[in-house]
């Protein structure tokens, strides 16, 4: 591996190299691919929160047609809107319109104190009293990998507090 034996700042600048390379296809494009032949298997789409699936072979003319939008997993709203990660497929996932509006831009964590779910898909308080969006388990992983990809690729901060539950969803939900 171009990695092995790499740690800390090392590690970043190593990865961030790695990842410059890509080819930036812009989000109708992205978007095209993601529900035309990324996340569809057989004319199906699933949504990566609820699993509620969409028959469908191309993408909604406009978000949250047919009841789907594109989850950015890290939020426009948190620096990747009008940057080459606004349409990067590493954090680009089809979600159900309803839950990906709950998930809004809340960072993720474990929640404690309830106030919606569907289908292992959480909005709540956490330990601190922070309000968090907790993905299901499937999809843990997903989301830890394609935070630290995007955080890492674009020099985006993650809080201390959402990195160490990253991490242990990582470890939860391997690839």
């Amino acid at each position: 591996s171009p990695f092995g034996g790499l740690q800390g700042a090392e590690l970043r600048a190593a990865l961030k190299q790695s990842a410059a390379g890509h080819i930036c296809l812009g989000y109708d494009r992205a978007r095209e691919l993601l529900f035309s032949q990324l996340h569809n298997e057989a004319g199906v789409v699933t949504d990566v929160y609820t699993d509620r699936d969409l028959f469908t072979s191309t993408i909604p003319n406009h978000e949250g047609d047919m009841g789907v939008n594109t989850e950015h997993t890290f939020p426009k709203s948190k620096g990747v809107k009008g940057t080459p990660a606004e349409s990067d497929l590493h954090h680009l996932f089809p979600t159900d319109s309803d839950a990906n509006s709950k998930r809004s831009s809340y960072p993720f964590g474990v929640v404690e104190t309830l106030q919606w779910s569907e289908m292992g898909a959480k909005l709540g308080l956490d330990a601190r009293g922070e309000l968090v969006f907790e993905p299901p388990d499937a999809h843990k992983g997903n989301v830890a990998r394609a935070l630290f990809y995007v955080s890492t690729a674009y020099d985006l901060e993650l809080d201390g507090a959402q990195m160490e539950v990253l991490r242990a969803w990582n470890q939860l939900d391997p690839p």
